[in-house]
Order: structure tokens, then sequence, then C-alpha cells
């Protein structure tokens, strides 16, 4: 389809005899709003990738709704966004095993009332897919699901954005695992993220100073080769 003025693509290369044997666009099926992907990652069961859309226009046949299962996977084809000049929901969308078959079979819009993107996603090899980027919602990212893990709320600044972590189950159905914000009072962006079994690692860029709400944390207290090392002279 014509999948927008910029379009997201997927493609699949065969290492074998190194030939394209998968691509598509992806994005507004009217052709008037850009999407794009940026994050790719294979997990046990599937293919995930995220990125950003401006559609409104969006269906069913470009987000299927999850197979069905026990649990409650997010889902929607309704794009938040209700500010002017900031209309774009991140994506994910997920092309199910087994190899070679490429079927879309799982997607879904997150996101507020002005615009966010997902720009990486990464696996830990057992069984949940990280995504992170960044959102300039006042809603649709942060909800305390799990009191055991790491979690800020989103904030109602206005011209400002946070960092995010989202995580899915790698399922037969996707469920929810874990979406909390990342910042402090200005501006941040997650630009990539990673993961094991044990722990997640999670870079990006921040405008907060740690007086304006940014969560450094210090790895060691007992050594004095860590970049919170001055603020910890200055501010015992």
């Amino acid at each position: 389809t014509v999948a927008g003025p910029v379009s997201a693509i997927v493609a699949v290369v065969d290492l074998d005899d190194r030939s394209l044997d998968y691509c598509t666009r992806w994005g507004s099926p009217e052709g008037g709003y850009p999407s794009a992907a940026y994050g790719i990652v294979q997990g046990e069961l599937a293919m995930y990738i995220v990125g950003f859309t401006e559609a409104f226009d969006l269906t069913s046949t470009q987000l299927p709704p999850p197979p069905a299962g026990a649990g409650t996977s997010p889902h929607t084809v309704t794009n938040n966004s209700t500010t002017s000049g900031q209309i774009s929901d991140a994506f994910i969308l997920r092309y199910k095993a087994p190899y070679g078959n490429y079927v879309l079979d799982y997607g879904t819009l997150v996101g507020g009332n002005r615009s966010d993107v997902f720009l990486d996603v990464a696996y830990d090899g057992e069984d949940r897919l990280y995504m992170t980027g960044e959102t300039r919602s006042s809603f649709g990212f942060a909800t305390d699901l799990n009191p055991t893990l790491y979690y800020q709320p989103q904030y109602n600044y206005v011209d400002r954005r946070d960092a995010m972590i989202y995580s899915l189950s790698d399922a037969p159905r996707p469920l929810l695992y874990w979406k909390t914000a990342f910042g402090g009072e200005r501006s941040e962006r997650g630009w990539s993220i990673a993961a094991n079994e044990y722990e997640v690692y999670h870079c990006g860029a921040t405008s907060s100073q740690w007086t304006e709400a940014f969560p450094l944390r210090d790895f060691d207290p007992n050594t004095s080769v860590e970049f919170t090392e001055a603020i910890e002279t200055l501010y015992p």
C-alpha cells in the first residue's frame, strides 16, 4: 500500500545466498501520515519492530489484535495525540515464527496526548522484550505495574520529554510487564537498550541536573572512579 509520504520498512535478507526474501512498507493506508521504524530484535518466538507513526487511519490490518489466550495484552489502533504539532504515537509490530513466514500477527500503538516514539528494542534471552525511546505526553506510558520494579511517574511539563522503559513478555499472547518514565524535570531521551536475564542496560541523554530530580545513583560507594563521585563530594 501507499503507507504514507514516509513509511516504515521491514526487510529480510537470507544469508545463505544473500537474497532479499521479504520487504514491505508499513504505515498510513491512506498515505497521509509519516511513519518510521527504528529498532528490531529477534526473540524466541517472534521478531519485534518498534518506531513511531503520525497516522490516524490505522486499522487491524496494520495493527492486528493479539492472539487468543489468557491475560490482557496492550492493543489499540487509536492515535491518542491531541496536541497540535505533536501527533506521533510509538508502535510495536510482531512478526511471528516459524521463520520464513513473516506473518504480522500483532501490533499496537503506545502513547498519550503528545508525541511519543520507540527508538530501540532488546530481548533478554529468556522471555521478555524491553523498549525505550521518549514521550512528551502527560499520560500513556508510566504505570506502576509491579512494586518491585523501578518506577517514575510522568509529569505534565510543557515542551519537555521523558525517556521511558516499556516491556512485554515474548509469549504466544504478549503481556505487559513493565512501563515507567525515566528522567528528571527537564528533557530526556532513551536512545538504546540491552538486556539479559539478570539486568537491563539503558542509555540516552538528559538535560536535567541532579538538583532537578534526575535519579543519579552510585553503583559502588566504596570506589572513587564513578561519575557521581564529584556530586557525592560536594553533597554527601
